[in-house]
C-alpha cells in the first residue's frame, strides 16, 4: 500500500478518469470498471450504468477542481459536461491508499 498525498496521485486520478471517460464513451460497461475495487464492483452493475448514459450522452469535456483527503483516500472533483445537459457535473472520484477506485458520484443540477 502506498501513502500518497493529493499532491501525488492527482496524476493517477487523471489517468484513472480518462479510462473511465473512453469506456463511458464506448459503452463498455467492462472497462469502466476495470479499476474499480472489488466491493464498488459488486456495488455497481451494468444496468446501472446503461441507464445513467443514455440519460447523459457522451463524456464531453473535464475541468479539475481540487482534491480533499478524507482519511486514508483523496477525493478529485472535476466540473464535467455531458452532452445532454446543459449544465456543469460535479464529478468525485475516490481513491485508496493503492490507488484503486472506491467510489465516484456524478452530481447533476436539477434546477
Amino acid at each position: 500500500m502506498t501513502n500518497e498525498t493529493p499532491e501525488n496521485n492527482g496524476s493517477l486520478a487523471a489517468v484513472r478518469l480518462g479510462r473511465l471517460v473512453s469506456a463511458w464513451n464506448q459503452a463498455s460497461f467492462e472497462a469502466y470498471c476495470q479499476d474499480f475495487t472489488r466491493q464498488l464492483v459488486d456495488h455497481y452493475n451494468p444496468s446501472y450504468f446503461e441507464r445513467i448514459r443514455a440519460q447523459s450522452g457522451r463524456w464531453l469535456s473535464n475541468d479539475y477542481l481540487g482534491c480533499l483527503k478524507q482519511g486514508c483516500h483523496s477525493v478529485h472533483l472535476w466540473r464535467s459536461r455531458f452532452e445532454n445537459s446543459q449544465n456543469d457535473t460535479l464529478f468525485s472520484l475516490t481513491l485508496n491508499g493503492d490507488g484503486m477506485i472506491v467510489g465516484l458520484l456524478k452530481r447533476f443540477a436539477r434546477v
